[in-house]
């Protein structure tokens, strides 16, 4: 297990499942119905991003561990920002993602 949290002494409270299955994700809903012809059965709550499915895209799932006071504990994107813009890796987001990537947070 990794910790993590604002000093680095906080456990997770999940566990992250592959992401090989995204592209076939379906948006959340608490009432999902096969599509057999069989309108009938209620198959319950399914898909969405994380495990209570409430991410609605990859980009939302992958952002929520950065605000996560058990996590990363940034206090807002702001400051995950801030603090990429200074990093040793700056130049390397730069040089993948344009020199305006630290414009908008």
């Amino acid at each position: 297990m990794q910790l993590g949290g604002i000093i680095g002494k906080s456990a997770g409270i999940r566990a992250v499942p592959s992401l090989r299955y995204a592209q076939d994700t379906p948006p959340f809903t608490e009432h999902f119905h096969e599509d057999d012809g069989d309108d009938s059965e209620d198959l319950g709550p399914t898909g969405g991003f994380m495990w209570d499915g409430r991410a609605a895209s990859t980009q939302e799932q992958a952002a929520l561990p950065l605000l996560s006071p058990f996590e990363m504990a940034n206090a807002s994107r702001a400051a995950v920002l801030a603090s990429l813009r200074t990093s040793r890796s700056a130049n390397v987001f730069r040089a993948a993602f344009g020199a305006h990537i630290f414009d908008d947070s």
